[in-house]
């Protein structure tokens, strides 16, 4: 270095990490310490323990300090902690207290746990001890101790290395400072299913009464067991069931009211009291248990079941039956589908006379048109009926010389007396034909919604004839047979057109409106 001698070195130290927090506003702050010239090291003292340091070094000489050195980062090692901070005692009763503390102010290293020590401050031969025990938080809930014995606890904190010193403080289990005046005549009343318990209450000390402690001892018992504890403010009664206690087996109880100050003195039953056996006790339930869980309301529920499920069954039989008849109905109307013409022409004529009652004779002529004059133009269905139909058997079938045949009875009803102006002559078979296709009239009304009849097809053939027919006036006549024509010929009326038949022996004459295959 120029400018002089070296006077000396300055070493900078800065807390960057410590296991102690800062109170809120404060920083750490970077310390000096001065060496002579001719020091090559130096021990820095008072550090804490488990802290970690940014340390620095520079020399100085007259004209002032040169520049510092690189940064090193050391962290001292760990050590024991200082005492907890505040030992405080709350909840205490009877027989049980909660202690509470701070951490130490100094850790010196991670805290790894607590030790609290606690012993009865005066020597007793019945119960004079020592226990200690480990805990990592900052409280403990101690019981089974002694009532109104005054006990000595102390609290120590634990790094890697040992144990710091510790704290310690007095508490006496029992009323505080500020508790309530205990009750008094406590009054105890059984039930089938319970233990009723009256009292009076005293004053409340410094401050209301927050609850009650509910407790009670069996008869061979030295203890007391808290059965429950309310919270609900001043009170006067209260209920202890059964069901929290032994069966068969005498208790006596005691009532405890406390504030935020402590607990009173407790106020004792004069009388013990035996609880019932536990067949009793499941017969005292079976009267006082709720109503979903009573007898009739369980049968009730069931038989509401039973009957819900029924129900669906039939509901599902139901709709499963109907279902099939659909499906035998459309299997039946499809088979009624794929008949031949000649077989749905032959269930309507039988459809019509079991409906109408048509006189045997009629049908028969119908029956001699289609078997007879219209034999090469279809075949007779062989087929059964459906069911439902009654089909009775055919007369003989008369000559058609000897049978007069006449048109229905719409036609009858407009028949005019003088009968020059409407008869008409025909041949033998053309009466028997025209016959049969007038009494036929109403039978081609019920089947001429199907295009595929055999009426249909052929009373369409001749359009003209019809329409023509529609325009005229209806002709009233009435028809005979004459022997002086030849068999064979027929005249067919059709919806009022008329068909010549001539179906005399080996007659090949086409037929109008007639396949030439006729």
């Amino acid at each position: 270095m120029q400018n002089g001698d070296i006077l000396g070195y300055k070493i900078y130290y800065l807390v960057t990490y410590s296991p102690q927090a800062l109170e809120p506003g404060r920083k750490w702050e970077e310390e000096i310490e001065v060496v002579s010239a001719t020091a090559t090291s130096h021990s820095l003292v008072f550090l804490d323990k488990f802290t970690e340091y940014r340390i620095q070094l520079l020399a100085f000489n007259p004209a002032g300090d040169g520049p510092r050195s690189a940064p090193i980062t050391v962290k001292t090692l760990p050590g024991v902690p200082s005492a907890p901070l505040h030992l405080r005692f709350s909840d205490i009763t009877m027989q049980s207290l909660e202690v509470t503390w701070d951490p130490p102010k100094f850790l010196n290293g991670e805290i790894l746990g607590y030790l609290v020590t606690y012993e009865t401050t005066e020597e007793n031969e019945k119960f004079s001890k020592q226990v200690k025990q480990k805990v990592s938080n900052t409280t403990l809930r101690v019981q089974n101790l002694e009532e109104e014995v005054t006990y000595t606890f102390t609290v120590r904190a634990q790094t890697s290395v040992d144990y710091g010193p510790g704290i310690s403080e007095n508490v006496t289990t029992g009323p505080q400072d500020g508790s309530p005046v205990a009750p008094r005549d406590l009054i105890l009343t059984k039930t089938l299913s319970s233990v009723e318990m009256h009292w009076i209450n005293g004053p409340s000390g410094r401050g209301p009464i927050l609850g009650y402690l509910i407790e009670a001892k069996k008869r061979d018992d030295s203890r007391w067991t808290k059965i429950e504890q309310t919270r609900k403010g001043m009170m006067q009664d209260f209920t202890v069931s059964y069901h929290i206690l032994m069966p068969s087996t005498a208790y006596t109880f005691r009532v405890i009211a406390y504030n935020r100050y402590g607990i009173s003195f407790p106020v004792y039953s004069k009388d013990s009291i035996l609880t019932p056996s536990k067949l009793h006790l499941e017969y005292g339930y079976l009267q006082h248990k709720p109503f979903y869980r009573q007898t009739w309301f369980m049968v009730s529920l069931a038989a509401t079941s039973i009957v819900i499920i029924v129900m669906v069954i039939a509901v599902l039989c139901v709709k499963s039956k109907s279902y099939k008849y659909k499906q035998e109905a459309q299997k039946t109307l499809e088979e009624s589908m794929a008949m031949s013409i000649d077989e749905r022409q032959e269930l309507a004529l039988e459809l019509y006379r079991s409906r109408h009652g048509v006189g045997t004779g009629t049908l028969n002529s119908v029956g001699t048109l289609r078997s007879g004059t219209l034999g090469t133009l279809g075949r007779k269905s062989t087929s059964r009926p459906p069911p439902g139909v009654h089909l009775g058997k055919s007369p003989p079938r008369p000559s058609p010389a000897s049978v007069a045949y006449h048109s229905d009875e719409e036609s009858l009803k407009c028949y005019d007396e003088n009968p020059d102006d409407s008869s008409v002559t025909e041949k033998p078979s053309e009466v028997s034909s025209s016959e049969a296709s007038q009494h036929s009239e109403s039978e081609n009304e019920s089947v001429r919604s199907d295009p595929h009849s055999f009426v249909n097809h052929y009373a369409n053939v001749n359009d003209s004839l019809r329409q023509s027919w529609k325009k005229t006036k209806p002709v009233r006549n009435y028809s005979s047979y004459t022997d002086s024509e030849p068999e064979g010929s027929a005249v067919m009326s059709l919806n009022g057109g008329q068909i010549i038949v001539n179906n005399m022996a080996r007659s090949r004459a086409p037929l109008p409106g007639f396949s030439s295959f006729v």
